[in-house]
C-alpha cells in the first residue's frame, strides 16, 4: 500500500519499527530538554528578561510535542497498514 505524504515525510530513512520508536523516544525527551536548554541559554548567556524566556521555552516544548505526535501518528498508520519492511 502506498503511504500518504505525511507518513512518507515522517518516516524518511526509517526502515523498521524499532528505528521509528528510537526517533519517537528521542523526540519525547526533547519535550523536557528543549525548554530547559532554551530557558537557560536565554537567561544566562543572553541576559533575556524572565517572561519572554519562559514564553520561548514553552514554544520549544510545543514544537517538540508536535513532532512526538507526528511520529506517533506515523507509527500508528504504519502498524495499522502493515507497511513495515521485514
Amino acid at each position: 500500500m502506498k503511504r500518504p505524504f505525511w507518513v512518507e515525510v515522517g518516516m524518511i530513512g526509517v526502515k523498521s519499527r524499532s528505528t521509528a520508536l528510537v526517533w519517537f523516544y528521542l523526540s519525547l525527551s526533547l519535550i523536557i530538554i528543549a525548554p530547559i536548554a532554551v530557558f537557560t541559554g536565554l537567561t544566562i548567556f543572553k541576559n533575556a528578561p524572565l517572561f519572554p524566556a519562559i514564553g520561548r521555552s514553552l514554544l520549544g516544548a510545543v514544537i517538540a510535542a508536535l513532532t512526538v505526535l507526528w511520529y506517533w501518528f506515523c507509527i500508528k498508520w504504519m502498524d495499522e497498514n502493515r507497511a513495515w519492511t521485514q
